[in-house]
């Protein structure tokens, strides 16, 4: 990559220019955030299109005119009917419990449905003879000329069914049923051409509405009624039936009442039960003394059996033991009474044991005796409980017999209640209906309504005029405001310069000599000198080291203001007392010497060429710090020698010998001139055109610079119109006291 040398001819890499904070050039335009659309940009975008949106609102509002002219005058019948519905307190207990009257809407939007059957709307037609009647025939369109019109003689049955179908679809067309919120009543409307008509509609609609309700619930009731009587018959037999076998029942059991608390059988249960429990309680009692005479302590055994003479035979041996202890340790076993002892203790050792035996037996036989008689209540008992159990059944069975014949007594007795009734609840039960308002003959038209229909063309053609402003707006992809800059890119809006043509502005764009319109010299003190010096003051304070000292002043494409662009901003810089060099880098076209009248020999192209350029430098006659370099003949390769030694030469020179250097060149897409040029100044600034330079074509020769790693400083908008709805509420007449020739402000203000 070759760089541009600085001062002293050293190549070094492009300086990047700074952010340069809120300032945004002529104008201080605000940034405007991607993705968001305040109303102020909704109103912005209305005021550019206001043409098409106004075309769209004349337009609809037209239409809603000629359509109210060419629409057929109707008028229209309304009646009311109130409905009341029957409900039975399970209903209501329903109903309160759900927190709702869904129920009754439901039936309420039933009988709306009902209102606008074929059949109820046939028999209308039929009543009135609406197939005779041109106010009621179809028509082609709702205006065109009548069809399926009977004549007087024609019989009603004679229409055809797709006459009929023509004609049902014509009465459902200009009859509408509503039912009126949170309440019981139902709107009927029509509408006609006669106002007669409208009103005899409507009131035979709710006639024949009424007398088909009473006909349906009379019939029903009749139904019902019938059906009753040839029930109760079998509901008759049926009860009787259930008599019969609930006495049957009663003399095969025995069982007379249900109450079982007179029941034989459960007292004598309840008998049995005590005895086994007093009998199992000395059963348990025997068992234990039982066991505990097996134990063999003759203490025990006393206790036991105090009455027994255990405890004397057991004092007896006691005694007996204790003197032949002390004889036998005295005297020895050879003694005689140790002997005589010792045969009384066997002896009496023999007698107690014998007793022992006997009572442990008869403690025995106690045990068994009570255990057998607990067994023998127990056997009775589970027996006595069997025939309980059965005999409870059969109560139960009783007891269900006898509620059969109840019930069947009861419903029995009701339906021969209802059928008592029926003939009178058939009478007042017949209908629910009440027409509360009548239909009367119409006074005042229905449609058409050309305020309805001129509020809904302005509604309308406000909303298709929006759209179509929105949709212009999207498709329209030209650069028409720095918004739009900061919309597509990153790169800064340093100058905004308003038309040239602007009659707030210079009122033209050429000298009186035919030249280029140099704005400083011109009219220093207008709003087109004041946005160049901006763009002059931007430039400067572009680099916090140092201000670009070579300029290129390029484009996207071609007729953008790019050689504009570069001879004021070269005006400027050089009212600052700064050496200037503008440079017509355009080789091809060479628009700098048309623009200001210079001869187009020699110039860049020779100096490229190895003459010395000092020679073809052409010096300003009313600003001169401003030397001009035309871009000479047109030589048969310009990138050739744009992109050589003597080019980088060059511009190291110019370095030297001014303090800025302004270079016109061609634009950038396209051509590779602007970008080999772009690779050897210090600062790169694009032009754009409002209402002509597009997005893509900036964004493209932004993406071909940044390849080359040229120092983008910023973007100009050229050519901004100020009394453009994108100007940010700035106009020309608001600041016209800022540029006015004395420079002197309104007295005014």
């Amino acid at each position: 990559m070759n760089f541009p040398a600085n001062g002293n001819g050293i190549k070094s890499k492009p300086r990047r220019s700074t952010p340069l904070g809120d300032y945004r050039g002529y104008g201080a335009f605000e940034h405007h955030v991607a993705g968001e659309l305040s109303l102020a940009e909704l109103w912005r975008i209305l005021l550019k299109r206001k043409s098409t949106f106004f075309l769209c609102l004349t337009a609809a509002v037209a239409l809603a005119i000629f359509t109210s002219l060419i629409l057929p005058v109707r008028y229209e019948g309304v009646a009311k009917l109130t409905l009341d519905f029957d409900s039975n307190a399970l209903q209501d207990a329903m109903a309160n419990m759900s927190g709702g009257s869904d129920g009754a809407d439901l039936k309420l939007q039933t009988q709306v449905k009902v209102l606008e059957t074929d059949s109820l709307a046939w028999q209308v037609i039929q009543n009135l003879r609406l197939d005779q009647r041109t106010e009621a025939a179809p028509r082609m369109l709702g205006i065109g000329p009548v069809k399926c019109l009977s004549s007087t003689s024609q019989p009603i049955k004679s229409v055809t069914p797709e006459c009929r179908y023509l004609l049902l679809y014509e009465f459902h067309r200009r009859f509408k049923v509503q039912a009126l919120p949170r309440t019981q009543i139902i709107e009927i409307r029509y509408r006609s051409r006669s106002r007669e008509l409208a009103a005899q509609v409507v009131n035979a609609i709710t006639d024949e509405y009424t007398q088909t309700s009473f006909q349906a619930k009379y019939g029903a009731a009749l139904r019902a009624s019938k059906w009753v009587s040839g029930q109760l018959d079998e509901v008759k037999s049926n009860a009787e039936k259930a008599e019969e076998k609930y006495i049957a029942y009663q003399k095969q059991t025995g069982i007379i009442g249900t109450d079982e608390n007179h029941n034989v059988l459960i007292e004598r249960l309840d008998a049995i039960n005590q005895q086994l429990v007093v009998a199992e309680a000395a059963r348990i009692v025997r068992e234990a003394r039982y066991r505990e005479s097996l134990n063999g302590d003759p203490e025990a055994l006393v206790e036991m059996a105090p009455g027994s003479p255990l405890l004397v035979l057991h004092s007896e041996q006691a005694a007996l033991q204790s003197e032949y202890a002390q004889l036998e340790s005295k005297f020895g076993e050879a003694y005689p009474r140790v002997q005589q002892l010792k045969a009384q203790l066997d002896k009496a050792t023999a007698s107690l044991n014998a007793e022992i035996a006997r009572s442990r037996k008869s403690i025995q036989s106690e045990y068994e005796a009570a255990l057998q008689s607990e067994q023998l209540l127990r056997k009775e008992f589970e027996e006595q409980k069997q025939q309980a159990y059965d005999t409870s059944e059969a109560t139960v069975q009783v007891a269900l017999l006898k509620r059969d014949v109840d019930a069947s007594r009861d419903l029995y007795e009701q339906l021969v209640k209802q059928l008592n009734e029926s003939g009178i609840l058939a009478g007042l039960r017949s209908t629910n209906v009440t027409v509360i308002d009548p239909a009367a003959v119409p006074v005042e038209r229905a449609e058409p309504n050309l305020r309805i229909n001129l509020l809904f063309g302005l509604i309308a053609g406000s909303v298709l005029g929006m759209g179509f402003c929105f949709l212009l707006e999207n498709l329209n992809s030209t650069i028409l405001s720095p918004h739009d800059v900061s919309d597509a890119s990153t790169l800064p809006v340093i100058g905004v310069v308003p038309r040239l043509t602007d009659k707030n502005a210079l009122g033209r764009n050429e000298s009186k000599d035919g030249t280029a319109l140099i704005a400083a010299l011109e009219r220093p003190n207008g709003a087109v000198a004041e946005a160049y010096r901006s763009l002059r003051t931007a430039l400067l304070l572009s680099n916090a080291t140092a201000p670009p000292n070579t300029l290129l002043i390029t484009s996207a494409l071609p007729r953008e203001g790019k050689t504009t662009t570069s001879i004021n901003l070269a005006a400027v810089f050089s009212q600052k007392e700064q050496r200037v060099l503008l440079v017509d880098g355009d080789m091809r076209r060479a628009d700098l010497y048309r623009s200001l009248g210079l001869p187009r020999s020699g110039g860049l192209s020779a100096a490229l060429a190895g003459q010395d350029h000092r020679q073809f430098y052409v010096h300003h006659k009313d600003l001169p710090n401003l030397s001009i370099l035309p871009a000479g003949d047109r030589p048969p390769q310009p990138p050739d020698l744009l992109d050589s030694e003597r080019m980088r030469e060059l511009l190291a020179m110019w370095r030297e010998e001014f303090d800025r250097v302004i270079i016109d060149a061609p634009p950038v897409i396209g051509l590779s001139d602007s970008v080999i040029l772009a690779t050897m100044v210090d600062a790169v600034v694009l032009v754009l055109r409002a209402n002509q330079s597009r997005r893509q074509d900036f964004n493209l020769a932004q993406e071909i610079l940044t390849g080359v790693d040229a120092n983008l400083c910023g973007v100009i908008i050229n050519d901004f119109h100020l009394s453009s709805s994108y100007s940010s509420g700035y106009s020309a007449k608001l600041y016209g006291s800022y540029f006015d020739e004395k420079g002197k402000k309104n007295a005014h203000e």
